[in-house]
């Protein structure tokens, strides 16, 4: 799916010419993986976090509630 995307992203930043040269897939690729794997870690340690607290706190947590 991700693959999909950045495919996706790639033709649009080519076809609206953002920058001067046609960029390539995989310079597309790179930080779009990079950041779905930011977000898997960060919601699998917030998930962990909520699995292992006692506190009702941190379910009624802002940062809990934002992601």
């Amino acid at each position: 799916m991700w693959l999909i995307f950045g495919f996706f992203v790639t033709d649009i930043i080519n076809e609206f010419k953002l920058f001067h040269m046609r960029e390539q897939w995989y310079t597309v690729m790179g930080p779009v993986i990079l950041l779905f794997g930011l977000q898997e870690a960060v919601l699998m340690r917030m998930e962990i976090k909520r699995v292992s607290s006692t506190e009702p706190e941190f379910i009624k947590s802002r940062w809990f509630k934002i992601f």
